[in-house]
């Protein structure tokens, strides 16, 4: 009796710390970022070194152009008022591989039209009425653009950059109903702009084909061609400033 009481105490014994430790569980998943993702910002735009082509349209409101004369009317200023301008432009580029990570430098060519119509002259305090001024000014652009995308984590892209070039600008029969045509002449000179918008990588709206390397962009541009010389009828002439500010939208799609 006390050999089987015995041996029943050391069986026990030796299954104690299986009984203590309870029925065996399935071990317990451990989950992890895929290394690529970890340390990632919660959006993330693909970077796309390469060409490209695009397209720049926009609204563009022009500086009231102020005309400084030649003698024998020196002291004369007109200044135009102008409609708003429509601006379409197309543009090829190249992105390359980005600096710190985080800035993507973009240099492109862009060669852009822009019109609009003459809304009235203002000769001194007097203005004239608008249904008796007429003409157009037509601006023919063409630039060199450097461009800077910033990736700071967010769905949309910041940019900010500008492009020198030159501008052929055209006053093309601009005048009065009571004066007729008073000038319709061109000139081509020196033109720059500066830009800053923000753009959105389509291909994070969706994976068709479409939107793969499709981006666009809605920015704010200041244009400038300064200095330029016209003619006028009575063979006088004058210098003005050729300025505007635009609303520009775009699209760039990476080959």
């Amino acid at each position: 009796m006390s050999r089987l009481s015995l041996a029943t105490v050391l069986a026990l014994a030796g299954t104690a710390p299986a009984l203590a430790a309870g029925p065996a569980l399935p071990p317990t998943p451990v989950y992890r970022l895929p290394p690529e993702r970890v340390g990632e910002p919660a959006f993330v735009q693909v970077s796309r070194s390469g060409f490209y082509v695009g397209t720049v349209t926009g609204a563009a409101f022009l500086r009231p152009q102020r005309s400084r004369f030649d003698p024998p009317t020196t002291g004369l200023v007109l200044r135009t008022d102008y409609e708003v301008a429509a601006y379409a432009a197309g543009r090829l580029g190249y992105a390359f591989d980005p600096l710190f990570g985080t800035i993507h430098p973009r240099v492109e060519a862009e060669v852009g039209y822009a019109s609009s119509a003459v809304d009235r002259y203002r000769i001194g305090t007097v203005a004239t009425p608008r249904v008796d001024s007429f003409g157009e000014a037509r601006a023919l652009q063409g630039y060199v653009n450097v461009m800077f995308d910033m990736d700071v984590g967010l769905p949309v892209r910041p940019y900010v950059g500008g492009g020198v070039g030159a501008a052929r600008v055209q006053l093309r029969r601009q005048g009065t109903s009571a004066a007729g045509v008073v000038v319709d002449a061109a000139d081509t000179g020196f033109a720059y702009h500066l830009d800053a918008g923000v753009n959105l990588d389509l291909a994070q709206l969706g994976t068709s084909p479409l939107l793969q390397g499709t981006t666009v962009e809605l920015g704010y541009r200041w244009t400038q061609a300064p200095d330029l010389r016209f003619g006028t009828r009575d063979g006088g002439g004058f210098e003005a400033d050729y300025q505007s500010n635009a609303v520009t939208l775009g699209t760039r799609k990476s080959f």
